[in-house]
């Protein structure tokens, strides 16, 4: 066991399993990022632009700016500690859950 883990295996106190943090980003990406809105209203501007690929770029906007809206998921049942919990899915998210 390294020297910076517990008995159990999580890290001790004050240290880190990435103790350098994150990579800075390249310079060049940072510009790509800050120039994309301007060219994605470029496109979205552009009267030769697909009607679905106009509304993309909206939607991406309003979630930047509000957020994605949030998702009902509607829970019912009983937890029991000593049996294993199922969840079942229905409606439309029962074809997924497959």
């Amino acid at each position: 066991m390294p020297a910076n883990r517990t008995k159990t295996g999580q890290f001790t106190k004050g240290h880190s399993g990435n103790p350098k943090g994150r990579p800075p980003l390249p310079p060049e990406l940072k510009e790509y990022a800050m120039q994309s809105p301007a060219r994605l209203r470029a496109i979205a501007d552009d009267k030769n632009t697909p009607m679905k690929v106009k509304a993309d770029i909206e939607k991406w906007f309003a979630e930047m700016y509000y957020g994605k809206s949030a998702q009902q998921v509607m829970l019912d049942g009983e937890v029991n500690n000593t049996v294993a919990t199922v969840v079942k899915f229905e409606g439309e998210l029962a074809k997924w859950a497959k």
